[in-house]
């Protein structure tokens, strides 16, 4: 049997990696999901990016999140996996190490907290321009809501810090479990088509499979 592989989207809200990942999940018959989770510590986690004027510190929404990673891995994940299903993830530590460090969290720290969780067998960052993605936000209509970190300002500090974590992919992932050179990541241009991105996307992970 094919071993199952674990995938991980990432990149800014208004990306595009959500279509990708739930894509891929449909053409892999995989298991699509995300972060924040559904489960309890999940939905507390979405209350507060969606009410700004609940009172938490960025540290302590930082550590909600690498608990609801903990009852998400238990919970939904590793059983995928010892089925042998392929698992696409939207959003993982990458995520809260990006937008932490946007919060002025140190790097390390946020790094540390998540050490225990496992490296994807890929890793797709789907590069999009902020002004692009902020685009692409308004255009869910009048129904959508604005969460948390959805501004320019923060968008383009997460950018950066995303970028941070790129070019030190390797000495961030040495500290978790499972890593080798067979893990990759793969930069993709979020501005081409939809279609575009899907092919290459595809090419990649008949690849690895």
């Amino acid at each position: 049997m094919t071993k199952p592989l674990f995938i991980c989207f990432e990149g800014l809200d208004g990306s595009g990696k959500t279509t990708q990942a739930l894509l891929l999940a449909d053409q892999l018959n995989g298991f699509y999901t995300r972060e924040p989770s559904d489960y309890p510590i999940g939905k507390l986690i979405r209350e507060r990016l969606q009410n700004q004027q609940l009172d938490i510190s960025h540290q302590t929404f930082q550590l909600m999140y690498a608990a609801d990673r903990g009852d998400h891995w238990a919970g939904e994940v590793q059983p995928c996996l010892n089925q042998g299903k392929h698992v696409i993830f939207d959003r993982y530590f990458f995520s809260s190490i990006a937008f932490g460090a946007s919060q002025g969290i140190n790097y390390q720290w946020l790094n540390n907290v998540n050490r225990f969780y496992q490296i994807p067998d890929i890793l797709f960052y789907i590069d999009t321009p902020v002004d692009l993605c902020l685009q692409r936000l308004t255009q869910k209509g009048k129904n959508y809501t604005s969460e948390l970190f959805e501004k320019k300002e923060t968008l383009e500090k997460v950018d950066q810090a995303y970028k941070n974590i790129l070019n030190n992919y390797k000495d961030i992932c040495l500290q978790h479990p499972n890593f080798s050179d067979a893990c990759q990541k793969y930069i993709i241009d979020g501005s081409q088509s939809i279609d575009h991105i899907n092919n290459q996307l595809i090419d990649i992970v008949k690849k690895s499979i």
